[in-house]
């Protein structure tokens, strides 16, 4: 689908020049009609945006059909700030005047216009222009840029990083934070979600699948010829992996740790067998005790009585 932009209009006020030529002087007004209708095919917009400018002389009569040398520079900060990036074009009016370039798209005098922080604003955009169609160019005036490149900020949300992927959104710049407060503070962390809400039914990530039949997963995974994963999530009513259970998954010939205070405490073999690394296995329910199955395939739960000798009954085996 072609998503536009919406179109701003600026206005810079007609200014008289010193003679761009030895024997005339010329008041060259410039009405300048930026226009961001910036076509998005696939959510992306080109790096470009559109200027148009009517030419007139000292009289207010057009120059029509002439060759005119235009330099265009954007300022950053001020209309007296820093030159961040320059180009200059060479359009020829029409028969009304009207000259049409696209900002970005010039021979370049300095800056890239494809890596600039349309946030690390406020931005001006200075006209200059040689009637002649040389380069000798005098400032006609400088207006402070509002909203016309921000298309371009919107399409990159900071940057000209986000991209539409047929799988969804894709961001190649580096980390992510979502939710309020300090930014990103660890550059190793790559994905951040903060939250300022009371304890209750608040959830910082959620993952959700409508899919009655599906599984909700989070996945963990190493990229390269080595691929390991890490699963974490529930099998939903209907799921042909089991109804209504959530698990912790590991799918490769790894152990299995679990810790606390950056200890192992407990280890799962990947035999199978577990093993307590630290601490004491402690069961406070009475009447709770180990289910063991015997060689015959009946089951045994070993209790203790009040002497704290071992106690084993005869018990159905769990599903």
């Amino acid at each position: 689908m072609t998503n536009k932009k919406p179109i701003v209009l600026l206005k810079i006020k007609c200014m008289k020049t010193a003679s761009l030529t030895p024997f005339t002087i010329l008041r060259v007004c410039i009405l300048c009609f930026m226009m961001c209708t910036l076509t998005s095919i696939q959510a992306q917009s080109p790096n470009a945006f559109n200027y148009q400018a009517v030419v007139r002389d000292a009289g207010g009569a057009v120059l029509s059909n002439q060759p005119v040398g235009v330099r265009m520079s954007l300022l950053q900060g001020a209309a007296t700030g820093t030159s961040i990036y320059a180009e200059t074009f060479t359009p020829t009016t029409n028969d009304y005047g009207l000259i049409a370039m696209a900002i970005g798209t010039g021979t370049v005098l300095n800056g890239d216009f494809t890596t600039i922080d349309w946030s690390n604003g406020p931005y001006f955009l200075e006209t200059a222009i040689d009637p002649a169609g040389g380069t000798d160019y005098s400032v006609m005036g400088t207006s402070q840029l509002l909203s016309v490149p921000y298309a371009l900020y919107a399409e990159n949300a900071g940057g000209k990083y986000w991209e539409d992927e047929n799988y969804g959104i894709l961001y190649k710049k580096g980390n992510v934070q979502i939710g309020p407060g300090e930014p990103l503070e660890d550059r190793d962390i790559k994905l951040q979600v903060r939250t300022n809400q009371p304890d209750g039914p608040s959830t910082n990530i959620r993952v959700i699948n409508e899919n009655s039949d599906g599984v909700t997963r989070m996945l963990y995974t190493t990229d390269g010829p080595d691929y390991f994963n890490f699963t974490v999530g529930i099998n939903n009513t209907e799921s042909q992996y089991g109804p209504s259970e959530a698990f912790i998954w590991h799918f490769d010939d790894f152990d299995m740790k679990f810790g606390t205070n950056a200890i192992e405490r407990l280890r799962i073999k990947n035999s199978g067998n577990i093993i307590v690394k630290t601490g004491d296995v402690y069961m406070e329910n009475i009447g709770s005790g180990v289910i063991m199955k015997s060689p015959d395939g009946k089951c045994w739960k070993m209790t203790v009585s009040n002497d704290g000798n071992p106690v084993f009954t005869s018990i159905p085996c769990p599903n």
